[in-house]
């Protein structure tokens, strides 16, 4: 049995990371150890007066093994978390947000969903409402078309920054996930083809060497990222769009900026137009029922 003694604060293993580590921590002149394995995060802590540090159960003060950095890591993976679940269409547009059921779901305090919601918002992806908590936003079909011309012009310049700096290895990934997307499309795999086509763009953003532009057009991707699956749940989009992603590629390869931002601007227009005319035929700009997670 561990004597862990009353500086010690014990929580289950983090969900989000789960490993834990054989660490061993001064503590006032004593070094105290834990084995790995135990299936326990330790947190160690200096007795005495502190306010709550947004840590389930504890509200003391000096933490010394959980570090600046592992502090900023827990929020980032708070926000990544939630951010995929609106992303992929789990808390699909319209969804009420609740600090205490999503903190309670990935086993951490309220501290880090709550910076985490509020750094969305900053995003556009949810909106803080008074005495109604936070909304997924739903975006009206003006807002929707909107926000894809944005990501047309971004795209557009990022192709033909990429066409400009793209490396043999990041062209060798795009030939991979061109091949790999012909393959979900014949077989029908939607999930992976949204999945591939979520790839193809990232490298690309890779390829433009950009951080502002990757910085801007992440911002405009994650505001219509679950609209954008409503265009690849579409019979037949899969296809296209992997066939439009070789064709972009060849103008990659081919060091043209003109052609690859042509290419890139028309592909995102195409999912515009698809997008656009599913909403119109619903009467609304909300995320249509029965489309969630498609």
């Amino acid at each position: 049995m561990l004597d862990v003694g009353p500086r010690l604060g014990i929580l289950p293993a983090d969900p989000i990371d789960g490993n834990v580590d054989c660490r061993k921590t001064q503590l006032r002149g004593k070094t105290r150890s834990v084995e790995a394995g135990t299936g326990w995060r330790l947190l160690f802590l200096v007795a005495g007066r502190g306010s709550s540090l947004g840590i389930r159960g504890i509200t003391m003060g000096d933490i010394l093994e959980l570090s600046l950095e592992e502090q900023q890591s827990l929020r980032d993976k708070v926000y990544a978390k939630i951010k995929q679940a609106i992303t992929e269409g789990v808390f699909p547009p319209g969804t009420r947000l609740v600090e205490n059921e999503l903190a309670e779901r990935l086993k951490v305090s309220r501290t880090p969903v709550r910076e985490a919601l509020l750094r969305l918002s900053r995003e556009g992806l949810v909106t803080v409402l008074p005495r109604r908590g936070v909304l997924v936003e739903s975006l009206s079909l003006k807002d929707v078309e909107e926000v894809f011309l944005l990501r047309e012009v971004l795209e557009g310049l990022a192709g033909a920054l990429a066409a400009q700096r793209i490396t043999e290895n990041e062209i060798k990934k795009l030939e991979d996930v061109v091949k790999a997307s012909l393959e979900a499309a014949e077989r029908n795999d939607q999930e992976e083809a949204i999945r591939l086509n979520g790839v193809f763009h990232s490298i690309i953003l890779e390829a433009a060497k950009s951080p502002r532009l990757t910085e801007l057009l992440n911002v405009v991707l994650g505001q219509i990222s679950t609209y954008r699956r409503i265009s690849m749940s579409q019979p037949g989009r899969p296809r296209a769009a992997a066939e439009e992603h070789a064709r972009i590629l060849n103008a990659l390869k081919d060091n043209n900026p003109e052609e690859a931002e042509t290419l890139l601007r028309q592909h995102a227009s195409n999912a515009r137009e698809i997008v656009t005319s599913v909403l119109r035929q619903q009467g609304t700009g909300e995320y249509p029922a029965g489309k969630q997670g498609a």
